[in-house]
């Protein structure tokens, strides 16, 4: 449902697979970084950094690593890709690595998104897979079992139930649910687009039978034991997800949304549109951000599905949004797109309560942005920004204090990376100058408030893991 035209590659060359927000007691996580030689070359091997003390534990690497490991939802674990082809479950916490027992893979790589999408990450489980979609594994970051999941030629997506208890895997013939303890019991189902309720009992997903021409809405339970048609259609239907109530239904129709309700079969039309359109839930399921283009221009409306109101968003800019890179999603950060502006608006947005903050960046600062993350809380957002400068291209990574209206220019150079700490109160910035064939790499950790900075040395940022 959401345009991912923006992210896709930068994703993984930028490290935005961090997933940082925490519940429970605030803290930093751990920091892992690969540490460089003078010539810049990464070292095999892995340091952990406890951010709250001077702690620090090196894991050895069994090859070069082929790119930046992946956080998980699992504490303290983190995946890493050696160019070989190997996966290492990697646990921060005791400094162990394991490596994955996967098929044979007659050289294809795996990666933990595919075009810009995540395959699916859940508390417990994440899925793999390679660039061409026919080859898939379910890890489990506890025990590092993994299992072969294609049961299509091709596998797409998947997402995870609420309790990790089932995926839902999208491949080329239909979806398959698959129980995470028992893969081996999947089920395919001649559907599209198949979505969890909020505890995570039922499913619901879109068929089409193509001899009457009939969409359909189904209700049924993970294990398959009830199933109920309650919703018929001649038009075509998008897409369907659980409301905030599980007898009721968010429907996304060819020109209009609309709340379901099952017990009756009652609809209520939300608001019409135009096609193409985007939108974006909240952390809880209760509010939505919904925007399509009317005469070249986005339109953006918050949706509060529990009241069933409407609120037109006029002061975003008329471009698409990138939502922040946390879990579960609180806020969308809305940037100009132009190539060239004097004074760039951003607009962070808080899905929970709809209110807008807005803030304006001027001269270099309104470079082209890129990447954005957001902290836990929605205060601080990364921007890097590309502009030509000394006659190249470089880049700079800023961050913003949306809600003191702030931005503050951590680096420039060459190649910068960053990524802030799952409790919002650091900032790692990797900077690399490259310099014919040797490279430069030096990485700091740096206070989102106040001056503080702390140099770790010359080395690659990989991840934060969080609790």
């Amino acid at each position: 449902m959401l345009n991912r035209r923006w992210v896709g590659r930068t994703l993984l060359v930028l490290g935005v697979l961090l997933l940082a927000a925490c519940g429970g007691k605030s803290s930093p996580g751990l920091i892992l970084y690969q540490p460089a030689d003078e010539a810049g070359q990464p070292a095999l091997e892995l340091v952990v950094v406890n951010v709250n003390g001077d702690e620090q534990r090196r894991i050895p690497l069994s090859g070069p690593l082929r790119m930046k490991g992946v956080a998980t939802q699992t504490s303290y674990r983190a995946l890493f890709f050696t160019e070989d082809g190997a996966v290492y479950l990697v646990d921060a916490r005791d400094g162990t690595a394991q490596k994955l027992d996967l098929l044979p893979q007659d050289g294809r790589q795996l990666y933990p998104n595919h075009l810009g999408f995540s395959w699916a990450h859940g508390k417990r489980w994440t899925v793999l897979g390679d660039v061409r979609g026919n080859l898939a594994y379910l890890a489990d970051l506890k025990t590092g079992q993994v299992t072969d999941l294609v049961y299509d030629r091709l596998v797409f997506f998947g997402r995870f139930s609420p309790d990790d208890a089932y995926l839902a895997l999208a491949g080329d013939k239909g979806f398959w649910l698959v129980p995470t303890s028992s893969p081996e019991d999947a089920r395919r189902l001649d559907a599209w687009n198949v979505r969890f309720s909020n505890d995570g009992r039922q499913i619901v997903y879109i068929e089409f039978d193509r001899e009457v021409g009939e969409h359909r809405i189904v209700v049924e339970a993970v294990d398959g034991s009830e199933s109920e048609v309650v919703f018929t259609a001649d038009s075509p239907l998008l897409d369907v997800a659980f409301g905030p109530r599980d007898n009721q239904l968010f429907v996304r129709g060819e020109d209009a949304l609309f709340l379901l309700n099952t017990d009756d079969g009652t609809r209520e039309e939300l608001l019409p549109y135009d096609p193409p359109a985007q939108l974006q839930f909240s952390s809880d399921g209760t509010k939505l951000v919904f925007g399509y283009k009317r005469e070249e221009t986005m339109v953006w409306y918050w949706i509060d599905l529990t009241e069933g109101t409407v609120k037109p968003l006029d002061n975003l800019p008329p471009d698409y949004p990138i939502p922040c890179q946390n879990a579960p999603t609180r806020q969308m950060l809305f940037a100009e797109q132009a190539l060239e502006v004097e004074e760039r608006h951003y607009t962070l947005l808080n899905l929970e309560s709809g209110e807008a903050k807005d803030m304006a960046l001027s001269g270099k600062e309104a470079g082209m942005p890129f990447v954005l993350e957001c902290s836990g809380d929605g205060r601080f957002g990364l921007v890097l920004s590309l502009f030509q400068g000394a006659g190249q291209q470089q880049r700079q990574l800023w961050l913003l204090d949306v809600g003191k209206g702030q931005a503050r220019l951590l680096a420039q150079a060459d190649e910068v990376r960053g990524a802030l700490s799952p409790d919002g109160q650091w900032v790692a910035v990797n900077t690399i100058k490259q310099e014919g064939e040797t490279a430069e790499p030096t990485l700091t950790l740096v206070r989102t408030e106040g001056e503080e900075t702390r140099p770790l040395g010359a080395g690659y940022l990989h991840a934060w893991v969080r609790p």
